[in-house]
This record gives C-alpha cells, sequence and structure tokens, in this order.
C-alpha cells in the first residue's frame, strides 16, 4: 500500500450509503448518489487550495464560470457562479495542468515505460500510481487530494453485490476485473525498476487497490483529447486520454450540449455551453450517448430515465435460464440444426421503439418463448435494504431487463 494513500477499510464500508441521502424527482441526475464517493479534501479546500496552485501554470477564474458544490443528487459537482448563456465558455484549463501520456512520457517514468511497452491507458494508471506515491514531493500534489480515494464502478463491488446483476452486465463485470488485474501484474515490474531510481517509491509496495484506483480515476475523470501516437507505447486504440484538473468535478447529462477540445489560440483545454444555465444550477457535460451498462462499467452510476438505454439479451442469459430450472424436457422436441440458430443471434432491444431481431424458425421461437418466462421470473429482485444506493442500481437494472423480456414476449 502506498504510505501516502488514505487506507482502505473493506469494500461494504466504502461503497454503501449512509442512508439519509435525499432522492432525487430530476430525471436527468443518475439514480447513484455519488456522497458515497469519498474525498480526502472537503469542497472549500478545492476552491482554494486547488485555485491557487492552478494559478501558478496560468489559470484563472476569470474565465471559469463555475465553482465546486456538494450537491444531495450527484455528490461533488460545479455550479454556476452567474448566469450562463448559450455559446459561453465554461472553462479553459492550460495544457500544462493536464495530464496526458504525453505528460508520462516527459517524466522519469519515460524508460521504464518504454522498456515494457505499455499502453496510454496503463501508463497514465501507472503514473498515478507513482505520483500519489510521493506525497507532497509530486508537483500534482495539490490536484491528486482533489480525487475520490474509492469509486462506485463494479470493479470495487464486492462479490454479493456483482452476482445479484443481469448475466450480461455481470460478465462484463468480471472481464473488467480481469482486464484491470492483468494491467496491474504486467506493471508491477515497472514499479519495482522505478524504485531503484525514485527515493519515495523505494519502500513502497504498491498493492493491486492502489492501482485499482488509478484505473478508476482515468476511467471516470478523464475527457478525450485525442494525442499522436507515441512510439514508445504500445498501440491500443486511440490515444485519447487526458485528466483535467477542476474541469474533471464536472457530472453528465444527457441533455447538456457542449463543445469541448484544445483551443489552439490560448493552447488550453476549452469547454463552451450550448445550455444555458441560471446562477446556482449544476452545471453539466455530455459523455456520450451511453446505455445504462456503458455508464456503470464506466463511470459507476446509471440514469434513471436513460433515452439512450440499450438491453443486451445475450447466449449467456437464456443458458443461465436453464441451467436454474429444472424441467428441461422440451428440448428433445428442437432440432440441432435449430438450437445451433437460436444459439447464434442476439437480442437488442432499445426502449425507444422496442425492437426486437429474432430467429423465423418455428422450433427456435419456441425454445426461446419458453426461455423468456423462465428469465422474467429470474429477474424478480427484492431489495435488502431500500436506501442502500448500490441495491437501487441492481433493482434497477433488474427491473430493466424484466421489462425487454416482456416485450419479447409480447412481440412474440
Amino acid at each position: 500500500m502506498c504510505s501516502n494513500s488514505v487506507k482502505w477499510s473493506g469494500f461494504d464500508k466504502r461503497l454503501r450509503g449512509t442512508g439519509n441521502q435525499k432522492k432525487s424527482n430530476n430525471p436527468n441526475l443518475h439514480c447513484c448518489e455519488n456522497t458515497f464517493y469519498q474525498f480526502s479534501e472537503s469542497i472549500d479546500l478545492v476552491q482554494n487550495r486547488l485555485v491557487q496552485w492552478m494559478g501558478t501554470s496560468g489559470f484563472t477564474m476569470n474565465k471559469c464560470h463555475l465553482k465546486p458544490f456538494e450537491f444531495n443528487e450527484t455528490g461533488r459537482g460545479l455550479i454556476a457562479a452567474m448566469n450562463i448563456y448559450a455559446g459561453d465558455s465554461l472553462i479553459e484549463v492550460p495544457c500544462s495542468l493536464i495530464i496526458t501520456s504525453r505528460t508520462v512520457m516527459s517524466s522519469y517514468l519515460k524508460d521504464s515505460i518504454k522498456s515494457f511497452r505499455l499502453t496510454p491507458l496503463a501508463a497514465l494508471c501507472v503514473f498515478l500510481v507513482c505520483e500519489r506515491c510521493r506525497g507532497s514531493s509530486s508537483p500534482w500534489h495539490p490536484y491528486l487530494l482533489t480525487l475520490p480515494y474509492t469509486y462506485t464502478v463494479p470493479v470495487y463491488w464486492p462479490s454479493d453485490l456483482v452476482e445479484r446483476l443481469p448475466v450480461a452486465i455481470k460478465q462484463r463485470v468480471l472481464d473488467q476485473r480481469k482486464t484491470v488485474h492483468k494491467l496491474y501484474n504486467k506493471c508491477q515490474k515497472i514499479f519495482n525498476d522505478v524504485g531503484q531510481f525514485c527515493d519515495e517509491l523505494k519502500d513502497n509496495d504498491i498493492s493491486i487497490q492502489d492501482f485499482i484506483w488509478a484505473w478508476g480515476t482515468v476511467n471516470t475523470r478523464c475527457v478525450y483529447w485525442l494525442q499522436k501516437p507515441d512510439p514508445d507505447l504500445e498501440p491500443d486504440g486511440e490515444d485519447h486520454y487526458a485528466l483535467v484538473p477542476f474541469l474533471d468535478m464536472l457530472n453528465h447529462s444527457h441533455q447538456a450540449q457542449v463543445t469541448a477540445g484544445y483551443n489552439e489560440r490560448s493552447k488550453s483545454y476549452k469547454i463552451s455551453t450550448d445550455t444555458a444555465y441560471s446562477a446556482g444550477q449544476q452545471v453539466f457535460i455530455n459523455y456520450g450517448p451511453h446505455s445504462n451498462m456503458k455508464l456503470l462499467l464506466e463511470y459507476g452510476f446509471i440514469l434513471e430515465n436513460n433515452p439512450n438505454n440499450v438491453i443486451h439479451i445475450g447466449e449467456e442469459d437464456f443458458l443461465s435460464a436453464l441451467q436454474n430450472h429444472r424441467d428441461v424436457s422440451f428440448l428433445h422436441l428442437i432440432y440441432d440444426n435449430d438450437l445451433y440458430n437460436y444459439k447464434s443471434r442476439w437480442f437488442d432491444c432499445m426502449e425507444e421503439n422496442y425492437y426486437v431481431s429474432v430467429s423465423h424458425k418455428t422450433a427456435t421461437r419456441g425454445i426461446l418463448f419458453r426461455l423468456l418466462h423462465i428469465k422474467m421470473q429470474q429477474f424478480q429482485y427484492e431489495m435488502q435494504d431500500p436506501h442502500d444506493p448500490l441495491e437501487k442500481i441492481i433493482s434497477k437494472l433488474c427491473a430493466d431487463y424484466q421489462q425487454i423480456v416482456r416485450l419479447c414476449l409480447q412481440g412474440m
């Protein structure tokens, strides 16, 4: 465990809510109240210390119409400090304050990362872990103190909660965990290598929890800024990760319309809004047209009324239903080729138009009809603690799946 990091105290204690959050009636706000994100800095310290530190690199509040605020519905976010009109600039952050792969490859980590050929994502994770371990010696220390030290992405969830997720989502969570652990195992050699020439890292035993924190930070807080490929990094799709202090406190709404990206004139990352806000309102950006599964896996929350929601009912859902149903005698009526056709198809059911793609073969329709009945019963979920935010997420996801299964039955 990094000597300068906040100690971990078990999954349940970190992730479960206090039970006293106010319920939001705003359908645009996510139903996972991130008041159980845990921060090491108060909102006042963020406002003062972070802004003061950023000011030494050219950041000025004169170009920022926002200030940090703790919201009942969404936790920490940014509020409009004055009336904001469509077309206004929300914030400009100088490039020197932004952490990208270019930042990493210009640091003391360059040679080690080059030797082990990391992806841009892994390189950023290594950089964050190492800088966090350096404590006040790190030039990024004032920014790192503003970051949560735990996140609500399912990688953090205890196994009993993961088991209650719909099968398709649960499998994605398990795959995600394997990916993170695989990255950590690869990066351990780099941590040992860096410790040989960085005094602050010599005696630090960087754990999987430390690495998951870094991965969660990159995954949940980065904005999109496409970088030129670095020949010393392993190519893994686009290199578009950028951590932007202060700006990364903006929360998501599917209704927000913004223009964001690098501004050549000001040499900064700039966000302008096409949505007007009154002074005192929370200001949002749009992370993209993501389904609830995508939002949960990548950011740790879901939307109560998400117009972009897509439910994927795949082969694993039906096979799981079979394994949990004793009466499978009807399967002898299904020819092997028909069963093959069934197993090779997916359903993409969108809440907006309820489009369902199915096989036209009568035998396949028969097995699906029976399995869907079984599956609808399986998605019945009773919350053990109605005040637990994570229980609310699972209940909502199961209800969505049950609704789509019911629609499938109606269309057969």
